[in-house]
């Protein structure tokens, strides 16, 4: 059985810095400079604080009506414990506001094959303890937005 992880880190993280795998695995000779992969790494993150929530796929339906892909992620309690155990104060996600996500995103078209390979993200807000995110086409100079 494989599992489906979705990362939502305490705070907000350039794309460029995204791109670069984190090293969370070791190369066969044990050797972990930065130069020793053939792609661009960066380092894990050792403090527990800073390392993103995760969110594990739960469910994924096609919404005939409006022709959009609906994902739900719910929410992986281990890392909060983790978190509480290690006093981390952050504000991005308490467990008692968000215990899941939704996911409703656009159909993939042509340009998203053309570089540079992104999608904008556009938070609706928080209902029921869900977290809602709608997902697609950047417009031009958006990254991110919230409403």
């Amino acid at each position: 059985m494989t599992f489906s992880f979705t990362q939502v880190y305490p705070e907000i993280i350039l794309p460029r810095i995204l791109t670069s795998v984190e090293t969370t695995f070791t190369a066969w000779n044990r050797d972990n400079k930065p130069l020793e992969f053939a792609f661009d790494t960066r380092p894990a993150n050792r403090s527990v604080c800073k390392q993103p929530y995760l969110f594990y796929m739960a469910e994924v339906q096609f919404d005939e009506s409006s022709k959009r892909l609906v994902s739900l992620y719910k929410r992986f309690q281990d890392v909060d414990k983790e978190k509480k155990k290690n006093y981390c104060w952050s504000n991005g996600l308490p467990p008692s506001k968000v215990q899941s996500i939704r996911v409703v995103s656009e159909p993939i078209t042509r340009k998203f094959y053309t570089l540079p390979r992104r999608q904008c993200a556009k938070l609706m807000g928080i209902k029921d303890q869900v977290l809602n995110i709608y997902v697609g086409t950047c417009k031009p100079g958006e990254l991110i937005t919230a409403s």
